[in-house]
């Protein structure tokens, strides 16, 4: 049901079973750019080769919170 919902938990049964929370990007970036942060980036496990929205087994995002930078890094 989380695939086709795009986002949720899954229970995989390895080491005695695992409660993993997966989501698709959009919905990633969308959840975190709500509190306020800002993709600098996205890469899938696959870089440099391009990514399918199939066939990647994780990404790896950068985000940042543009006031805090603003406040700390001046």
């Amino acid at each position: 049901m989380s695939f086709w919902q795009g986002e949720g938990c899954i229970l995989d049964p390895a080491h005695g079973g695992l409660v993993t929370h997966c989501w698709i990007p959009n919905r990633a970036i969308a959840d975190i750019a709500a509190r306020g942060f800002q993709v600098e980036t996205q890469l899938g496990d696959d870089y440099p080769w391009r990514s399918g929205i199939f066939v990647t087994d994780w990404f790896y995002y950068v985000f940042r919170k543009p006031e805090l930078c603003e406040k700390t890094c001046v």
